[in-house]
């Protein structure tokens, strides 16, 4: 998942892996740790739904547990 604008990250959420990446914030960059709690996904021609929720940490201190969930319709 990337993002961009004043905070800059490009995270990596696979299940059962964790994974490092730069968190750039206007202060500096810092690493933070990625590790996915749940992914589901239903989509097919029609559209569908992704969900995921993620564990964000930084020097192994809990920042966040964070949930995401995009609707895809056909235009």
């Amino acid at each position: 998942m990337a993002r961009t604008g004043n905070v800059t990250s490009n995270m990596v959420i696979e299940m059962g892996e964790k994974h490092h990446c730069i968190y750039g914030t206007q202060y500096g960059n810092f690493e933070v740790g990625v590790e996915a709690q749940k992914i589901a996904v239903k989509l097919d021609e029609n559209g569908g739904k992704l969900a995921f929720s993620y564990v964000v940490d930084v020097n192994s201190s809990l920042v966040g547990v964070f949930e995401i969930e995009v609707e895809v319709r056909p235009r």
